[in-house]
């Protein structure tokens, strides 16, 4: 059954079965019958996708030429040695490339890549059975209607605008804070010179954002050893700092807290640099939980979202209802507890 989203192209590339353009989301979708290694590289790189339709998009009529030209997002596959071979390249900072492709494949296979690109593979066997839970006719109707449940189902909310416009409903939501237990901090420029680009990746946010070392940006270490970036103002606003040493051992860390430099693609590793603080608790914050998968711009980057998935939390700081962010589920279950108003 035609998909109404999606708009079916004719193009000249023998090598392209099937072809749509979904022209809400400007996303261009491919079948290909040749290997996608060989075409797109699965490479990181945000050069060899643009490359490969600009040489597709020269061959084309100048209606379907245009749309090759213009995509924000292209996703690939094909079928090769009983595996379903995907990738998924995006030009926006809207929509993670790792994070639309995983909505897709979810739990039949793996799917590795970033904010631009991202792979994944599932056996051929297995992406029918869920054809067949879909009552789809073939893998382009399948993932055509993957990818609509992605757009349709997912909700986008910029800090500032929900905080004007939901102010009510914030003031209205269940408050939290913080349980009396340890974390953990390390000012940037001890773990690197002031200037320094660091990348930080959290767990709601995994393919990682980029920060400058300076003295009025810290690094938090959560109770499981993730890490995230705070404002030192904010830190000393929510947090008692102590001259205490990290242990990991004794903390029972789910992961090294680690930061990588951006100049050469080096780890750090910063617990031993790291020193634990407790959380003041006159520090509030407004939570929902969340029926929906949601990305949240925060105020400060548009560049950057947090993604929350059904059952975490969305959470507002009281004391500023334009922080907003969000807190998985086990680590809210864990370190938050509710406030009695």
């Amino acid at each position: 059954m035609e998909n109404a989203m999606f708009e079916r192209l004719e193009l000249q590339n023998d090598d392209i079965l099937q072809a749509y353009y979904m022209r809400s989301q400007s996303l261009l979708l491919l079948e290909y019958a040749g290997t996608l290694e060989e075409t797109l590289g699965f490479s990181d790189s945000t050069d060899k996708p643009q490359a490969v339709l600009a040489q597709m998009a020269a061959a084309e009529s100048p209606t379907n030429g245009e749309k090759l030209q213009q995509a924000e997002y292209f996703l690939a596959f094909t079928e090769k040695n009983g595996e379903v071979w995907m990738y998924f390249y995006s030009r926006t900072n809207a929509v993670r490339a790792v994070d639309l492709l995983d909505s897709i494949v979810e739990e039949m296979g793996l799917v590795k890549g970033n904010a631009v690109s991202a792979s994944g593979r599932v056996p051929a066997a297995l992406f029918k059975a869920h054809m067949t839970g879909m009552d789809a006719a073939d893998y382009m109707e399948f993932v055509q209607g993957k990818v609509a449940e992605y757009f349709e189902e997912d909700t986008c909310i910029d800090a500032l605008q929900y905080a004007k416009m939901h102010e009510k409903e914030i003031l209205e939501m269940d408050r939290y804070r913080k349980k009396r237990i340890s974390w953990a901090f390390v000012p940037t420029d001890r773990i690197a010179a002031a200037g320094t680009k660091l990348a930080v990746k959290s767990l709601e946010n995994e393919t990682g954002i980029t920060i400058v070392a300076d003295p009025d940006i810290y690094i938090m270490i959560g109770r499981r050893g993730e890490v995230y970036h705070i404002r030192k103002d904010k830190f000393l606003a929510t947090y008692e700092p102590t001259e205490e040493p990290l242990d990991i051992f004794t903390q029972m860390l789910d992961f090294i807290p680690v930061v990588e430099t951006v100049s050469d693609g080096g780890y750090i590793s910063i617990d031993e640099m790291a020193r634990l603080c407790y959380p003041k608790t006159q520090a509030v914050i407004c939570c929902q939980e969340l029926k929906k998968r949601t990305r949240v711009f925060s105020k400060n980057s548009e560049q950057e979202y947090f993604l929350g998935r059904p059952g975490d939390y969305l959470a507002v700081r009281l004391d500023d209802i334009t922080d907003i962010y969000v807190i998985q589920r086990d680590i809210f279950a864990e370190t938050y507890e509710k406030v009695q108003i």
